[in-house]
């Protein structure tokens, strides 16, 4: 830990840069940047304005739809490809209701996976969809239902992103 003072107008102001390694000392990983590709604004930032005029009845039918093709790639085996379109096009300005459902699609598309297979999907997702799988794995454990297999998701996309997938998914203002 590096302890600076930086003058200020009440005094002074200790600023505390606190690197990886002390934060999570049982981690063997290299220390990382918040982001493993180029710099980028947040999500928000990026999607500002372009909000979808969609009603619930209309995301409802959409996520009923998707669904059914998610689960045909679950059955067959192909859980990349059902995280894949269950993390298409979350309906980020829908009702409580709206998101929950598919919320709950995503969740069980993560569920359905063994955890050999998790870090071979997780090593496929774009840094966009692995920022979106962070938020799903926070909404899911909100239920502390299938804690368990969430925790290694959020293991394995922490293990690609490091802190910055984590700080993105908290700091979004947008809902899953």
């Amino acid at each position: 830990m590096k302890l600076t003072e930086v003058p200020g107008r009440a005094g002074s102001i200790v600023n505390v840069h606190v690197t990886y390694r002390e934060y999570f000392p049982s981690c063997q990983q290299q220390e990382q940047p918040f982001h493993s590709g180029a710099k980028r604004e947040t999500m928000s930032e990026e999607y500002e304005g372009q909000q979808s005029t969609k009603t619930d009845a209309q995301w409802s039918s959409e996520i009923s739809g998707r669904e059914k093709a998610v689960q045909q790639q679950t059955n067959v085996g192909n859980i990349a490809g059902a995280l894949d379109q269950a993390l298409q096009d979350p309906p980020y300005n829908a009702g409580e209701a709206v998101r929950t459902k598919n919320a709950a699609l995503v969740v069980s598309v993560l569920s359905a996976a063994k955890e050999k297979d998790i870090d071979g999907i997780v090593s496929k997702l774009s840094d966009d969809n692995l920022d979106l799988l962070m938020k799903f794995v926070y909404k899911g454990l909100e239920t502390g239902e299938n804690s368990n297999i969430l925790l290694k998701w959020h293991e394995s996309v922490f293990g690609k992103t490091g802190l910055g997938s984590i700080v993105r998914a908290l700091a979004e203002k947008r809902a899953v």
